[in-house]
């Protein structure tokens, strides 16, 4: 079987033979952007599971086939989002990312990809990450409606349109917290929350009850809420 380092050479390697490829864009059902390089990167990242997993889950933004209102994930799944953040990966060409989870028996990968960057966290070197006593709180749009804007209140808050980037920036020690406050869908959290709990230093709330480990992740819904602040 692959071991999780080769799996995440050859997931970096997909994501940047396509990055700054020509790019097209076009408006999804749901009025969100999807591109020509999120769709031929998902398949790729498909065809890369499934050559190594046989029998084997995949749930994906970008394939409404696998969505539901509510997971019940045991030992053979993946989760990919090969490009989240669109928007920002189209008209700013930053604060994007790539994200897959991969659980399969025995073997598991949890990885966040920041291209523009090159930079990697995932289960293999999160718990060497260096941590900070950064004050900053990150925030999804959804939470926006809960704050005055007339005021101090998002003074040290930071809203960056990607969750994968948020993850990254939270784990990377520039930021305590990061909050999100309604309709997080499974490929938005589960790596970021399963990298969470694999590095020990967060506390986790998700959907109003506080976990600890990843047993706590099998039963998710579509539409979730969470906040990570660091011990």
């Amino acid at each position: 079987m692959i071991t999780a380092k080769e799996f995440q050479s050859k997931f970096i390697s997909i994501i940047d033979q396509h990055i700054g490829k020509d790019t097209q864009a076009w408006k999804k059902y749901d009025g969100s952007l999807v591109t020509n390089i999120d769709l031929i990167i998902e398949e790729e990242l498909y065809f890369l599971i499934k050559e190594n997993f046989h029998d084997i889950t995949i749930i994906s933004e970008e394939n409404v086939k696998t969505h539901k209102e509510e997971y019940i994930l045991k030992n053979k799944f993946a989760i990919i989002d090969p490009i989240d953040g669109t928007e920002n990966f189209n008209y700013l060409n930053n604060l994007y990312g790539c994200v897959i989870s991969v659980v399969y028996d025995s073997f598991v990968y949890h990885g966040i990809y920041i291209p523009e960057q090159k930079n990697i966290i995932s289960n293999l070197n999160i718990k060497d990450q260096i941590t900070s006593l950064s004050n900053i709180i990150l925030l999804s749009t959804s939470c926006l409606q809960n704050f005055d804007t007339n005021n101090n209140t998002l003074s040290n808050h930071r809203i960056f349109g990607s969750s994968s980037f948020m993850f990254f920036i939270l784990f990377s020690g520039k930021a305590n917290s990061y909050k999100y406050c309604k309709n997080c869908k499974i490929w938005d959290c589960f790596t970021g929350l399963s990298l969470a709990i694999n590095s020990g230093f967060y506390d986790i709330v998700l959907n109003g009850v506080k976990i600890t480990n990843m047993h706590d992740l099998i039963k998710v819904p579509h539409h979730s809420n969470f906040q990570i602040t660091k011990k």
